[in-house]
């Protein structure tokens, strides 16, 4: 059971490159753990020895713009793990990034055996702030969430250009200092974002300069692959290889947002098309 007013869903991946070609690269079917040698981006087979253990076969599964303050009760959290979701996050609204809102999240969540992703403001006001001012933010953060047992992470930014890569790199370092246990979490932007976006020459180095910098524990990029009118995006496989092939290099894990909902040019995606998304996103590696 899918709960669309969520918005979209949320699968974790890794990946090769074939532009737009739809074939799983060949090392897809050991669960994405093929590796490329050093070079980000290439596609030459490591030996065995130096491949990353096999996955676990657990998943996660989230969903981006969660319940809403209306819906921040026992009764809706047991639905969404009824329905098979691992983790819940923030509604889209302001008013809920705030201690208030996330400690409630939190405990709902813990009494519903289901794992949280925590947008706090503070987190996002650290990047780029003075040395006192984000360690004194990211130590309140810390303070608040960090014992709480249903606590996976904490969100930072979303789709940030490559100019921020620095200052998001010093606030999971920090955090990772302060709060080991609970990594920072940044959702990059797909492969049709424009160059200006991307603050990068490519898409490839977007996302192998993101993995450089930030060492992450996992990243998360966004692809809304279905528009209105029954046409398809070009670039779905072709993000998913870039994507690969750089978490496979950098054995860092990765997430992607499958399109859940209609909206802006988007049309309503139906059950087999989330599992057409959600199926290919596990072939090319993924975790969730």
């Amino acid at each position: 059971m899918l709960l669309v007013s969520f918005g979209a869903l949320s699968i974790y991946a890794g990946c090769s490159s074939s532009r737009g070609s739809g074939v799983v690269p060949e090392d897809a079917a050991d669960g994405g753990v093929g590796a490329v040698d050093g070079a980000r981006g290439s596609g030459d087979a490591l030996a065995d020895s130096a491949r990353p253990a096999l996955p676990t076969g657990k998943l996660t599964i989230g969903f981006w713009c969660g319940p809403p303050l209306a819906e921040l009760k026992k009764s809706r959290f047991d639905e969404i793990a009824a329905a098979g979701f691992t983790h819940v996050s923030n509604p889209c609204e302001g008013s809920s990034t705030v201690p208030s809102f996330n400690l409630q999240m939190l405990d709902l969540a813990n009494q519903a055996g289901l794992m949280a992703i925590v947008t706090d403001d503070r987190a996002a006001q650290a990047i780029g702030a003075a040395t006192a001012d984000r360690a004194a933010k990211l130590a309140a953060l810390a303070a608040d969430y960090a014992m709480k047992p249903a606590l996976y992470g904490y969100h930072l930014v979303d789709e940030p250009s490559a100019g921020s890569f620095a200052a998001i790199a010093t606030v999971v370092s920090d955090l990772r200092a302060l709060d080991a246990s609970h990594p920072g979490i940044v959702n990059l932007l797909p492969v049709y974002a424009t160059l200006g976006q991307l603050g990068a020459p490519t898409y490839d180095g977007y996302i192998g300069g993101f993995l450089q910098a930030v060492n992450p524990a996992a990243f998360s990029y966004d692809h809304y692959n279905f528009g209105l009118g029954g046409v398809d995006g070009a670039d779905f496989f072709n993000n998913l290889a870039v994507v690969r092939a750089q978490s496979v290099a950098s054995k860092t894990p990765f997430w992607q947002y499958i399109q859940a909902i209609s909206f802006n040019g988007h049309r309503n995606t139906t059950g087999p098309e989330k599992r057409w998304a959600a199926l290919h996103t596990l072939a090319y590696g993924g975790t969730g």
